[in-house]
């Protein structure tokens, strides 16, 4: 795609390529290596801006560094899906607002987001009934469109992608836009999956639901590692290093303390803490919750849990 093409220049790049049958969100050498039809990635792009690792401070022989990136470029993710861009908004709720993590600003900062709209969703979503939608353009820079015919429709979000298409193609007619209007209409009646929170879900907290609802879960944590909106994390100290790495409610040992108290012992109150950290707490603090409906947790969960059915069982 020419339209994309300068944008190699002078920037690192990052988009969906094709590996062993999958999408994943890697770093390009060029525009030939995106992949251009594939429903929804496995990792999500939160992974470039709060890494499963990530070197916070180091001891050397001058004292104390500070680790917080300096980007050599800047960069550009390619082709972000709407809920995983929309996710990203999320986050700079947490990481830029009441306590702003340097770590993560310098990445977000150094960062254009060029979105893609999502005609084909897949059948795990449920994005619409958490205020997103397969064409929102919530969280992106620059939103693509393509639209048929070899052509794609291109929407200014932001003033970091202001000067991004300068004088690239023209500005679109009717026709384009009822075109883009029709598939955004037909896409989001392909979703046929919606969460109902419920009003009293906090009523519900001490509900024995919760045992019966967590029992298959295995612990494994790849509902949180592949979500794009989970952000907790454990620090740890690796010889003259202090790294910040992923971690999961799920976990044994989430809150297991250094006397050996675990107030979350057992595992369905752990499993508990996750849905209510979603859609109660999060949403008490931040007015929005901390899901996007990409379905991800319940796409690759090896027993098939399914947190839209979950929630929606609550009542």
């Amino acid at each position: 795609m020419k339209l994309l093409t300068p944008l190699f220049r002078d920037r690192e790049i990052i988009g969906p390529v094709q590996e062993e049958g999958r999408v994943y969100f890697r770093s390009l050498e060029s525009v030939a290596d995106l992949a251009w039809e594939f429903g929804n990635t496995v990792n999500n792009i939160k992974d470039f801006f709060f890494p499963p690792r990530q070197v916070l401070y180091e001891l050397t022989g001058g004292g104390v560094k500070d680790a917080i990136p300096a980007p050599a470029g800047r960069r550009v993710i390619l082709f972000a899906r709407p809920c995983d861009a929309r996710a990203i908004e999320i986050l700079d709720q947490l990481f830029l607002n009441d306590f702003r993590d340097e770590h993560y600003a310098a990445q977000r900062e150094n960062t254009l987001i060029i979105g893609l709209s999502c005609p084909e969703p897949d059948k795990k979503c449920f994005c619409v009934s958490l205020s997103g939608g397969p064409f929102s353009v919530k969280g992106m820079d620059a939103s693509v469109c393509d639209i048929g015919n070899d052509e794609f429709m291109v929407g200014i979000e932001t003033g970091k992608a202001e000067n991004i298409f300068t004088g690239q193609g023209r500005e679109a007619g009717s026709d384009a836009l009822n075109r883009a209007a029709e598939m955004k209409k037909k896409s989001e009646e392909k979703i046929k999956r919606a969460i109902n929170i419920p009003a009293d879900m906090l009523q519900k907290f001490d509900s024995d639901y919760w045992k019966a609802a967590s029992a298959a879960c295995l612990t494994c944590g790849v509902c949180t590692y592949l979500c794009p909106t989970c952000h907790c994390f454990d620090i740890v100290d690796e010889r003259f290093k202090r790294v910040r790495c992923w971690d999961t409610c799920s976990s044994a040992m989430f809150t297991r303390l250094a006397s050996g108290e675990d107030h979350r012992r057992e595992k369905f109150k752990r499993y508990r803490q996750r849905v209510y950290h979603k859609f109660n707490f999060y949403s008490e603090k931040y007015h929005e919750t901390a899901c996007v409906g990409c379905g991800r947790c319940a796409r690759y969960c090896p027993v098939k849990m399914d947190i839209v059915e979950i929630v929606n069982n609550l009542k």
